[in-house]
């Protein structure tokens, strides 16, 4: 017989099962009943109970804790592969452990001990019988690694070829060096590559001889125990996803997507969803709940190349749905729009937006009805090229652009208004730029100080123009802009 020790983590869970079916924040109440419980464990000892729940949506492998018929947390990740194989060569589906040691905190943890016969071999776990080869194919979507990501690579090579290979021969500055810059990387990254990294680590790091070595897995513990918590979650489901939806690369790959879609916005989502409704366990029933989606991925052990598309896909159909004006959510067939891509003009109209800001003055742009304004007060009336430097000088006075060049205005505005009389044209809305526009806060100046200015290429006649187009464009903006 031999005794193995086994982490139970989910404790707050269970003393507060609110806040996970309702996903709420922590509360110092919260806390309280957490620490509540764990004391009450600590102090009585009572024999645990670890049992499957093949039901659990959220992690197939999932082993959980009851004591005296009520659920006290579940068998931590790390030790799932074991506690899973010791059922499995157990009479009965269930094992007894006795509590070991209490660490009594916010989010604070059980050690139990179980007696059972020696394993001979792991049993797999059931999320590494999940089938993932569509999304590693090489023709997914994929937002490219950003900088942190990059730097966890170069940070786990080092680890793993270099320091982690003698770890007791290492130099410990290197090691707290390159496990920071780890640690930093992979706190976002949910992948199959790096759980099974930060459990190698872990690892190598208990077995070093060296105490101050050993300290340096204390962080590896609290980052997998914290990975999936509450708070991580919040952070990566609000200012991680966020700053990645709205990175210049996806906006590129959004408009990549849809010009693939010739613009058909409705056949586009139906498309998206095609391929989200074969993700396992019925993931895509939760593609509006960003915090459950990437909880799951995390469980269902994904790998990184399958994670990667996955969640391009989903920032796709996230983008799409805000054109549209939809919610992020299932959709049954009958909800597809698609009649609306067959109407005249519809959605190959809809804003594919690279250059301008999202929100103005704290409230967010109407993209839709800013179009169609630019489209009936000004651009039906063009006769001229230049005569988008009007548009290009109101929307800058509004502080609407993110990228004010002539050049992205004109790809923006042509993308827009493909069917215009006269495309907007970068060259020859420079043309009258400089005698046009003046040096300060891009004033224009007056006709008296244009005509010293102006060269072959302007005419005062263009100068007057381009000013009665200014008074028409700015008292059409008024009413999204007041």
């Amino acid at each position: 017989m031999k005794v193995y020790h086994f982490r139970i983590s989910g404790v707050h869970y269970a003393a507060n099962p609110e806040a996970e079916t309702k996903r709420l924040p922590d509360t110092e109440e919260m806390h309280e009943r957490t620490r509540e419980l764990l004391r009450k464990i600590d102090r009585e000892r009572p024999l645990v109970s670890l049992f499957a729940e093949p039901t659990n949506l959220f992690n197939p492998d999932c082993i959980m804790a009851f004591s005296r018929g009520n659920r006290i947390g579940r068998v931590a990740d790390e030790c799932v592969g074991e506690v899973k194989s010791l059922l499995a060569q157990n009479d009965d589906p269930i094992l007894f452990a006795h509590v070991e040691e209490v660490a009594i905190k916010e989010h604070g943890h059980l050690i139990v001990s179980v007696e059972a016969e020696e394993l001979t071999s792991i049993l797999p776990l059931q999320s590494s019988a999940i089938e993932w080869d569509m999304w590693l194919k090489d023709d997914m979507m994929r937002l490219s690694p950003h900088q942190q990501v990059l730097a966890e690579k170069e940070a786990y090579y080092m680890l793993k070829k270099h320091l982690m290979k003698n770890i007791d021969e290492a130099d410990i500055t290197d090691l707290k060096i390159y496990l920071g810059l780890w640690m930093q990387g992979s706190c976002h990254d949910l992948s199959r590559e790096t759980r099974e990294a930060r459990t190698q680590f872990i690892a190598q790091l208990e077995k070093a001889q060296s105490k101050e070595v050993r300290l340096l897995n204390e962080p590896l513990k609290q980052q997998r125990t914290s990975i999936c918590g509450r708070m991580a979650l919040i952070e990566r489901a609000s200012q991680w996803w966020t700053e990645r939806l709205e990175s210049e690369e996806m906006q590129r790959l959004w408009m990549q997507w849809w010009l693939a879609n010739e613009g058909l916005l409705w056949g586009g989502l139906r498309n998206i969803d095609e391929k989200l409704r074969q993700l396992p366990g019925q993931l895509y029933n939760d593609i509006g709940k960003r915090d459950v989606v990437l909880s799951r991925l995390y469980y269902m052990n994904t790998p990184r190349q399958a994670l990667d598309a996955i969640l391009t896909l989903l920032m796709l159909r996230e983008l799409t749905c805000r054109q549209l004006g939809i919610e992020m959510k299932p959709m049954i067939e009958s909800e597809y729009g698609l009649a609306q891509d067959n109407n005249e003009g519809a959605n190959k109209t809809v804003l594919v937006n690279c250059i301008l800001k999202k929100n103005h003055n704290g409230k967010p742009i109407d993209f839709q009805a800013l179009h169609k304004l630019i489209e009936t007060s000004f651009v039906a009336e063009i006769k001229y090229g230049y005569e988008w430097l009007s548009l290009w000088r109101m929307l800058y006075d509004l502080n609407l652009f993110e990228d004010t060049t002539l050049t992205a205005c004109a790809d923006q505005m042509n993308k827009w208004y493909p069917n215009a009389k006269k495309p907007c044209c970068a060259d020859s809305m420079g043309d009258y730029f400089n005698p046009y526009l003046g040096t300060t806060a891009f004033a224009q100046w007056d006709e008296e100080e244009f005509k010293k200015r102006k060269t072959s290429k302007q005419s005062i006649t263009g100068y007057r123009r381009l000013n009665n187009d200014c008074e028409t464009i700015k008292e059409a903006l008024k009413s999204l802009f007041k």
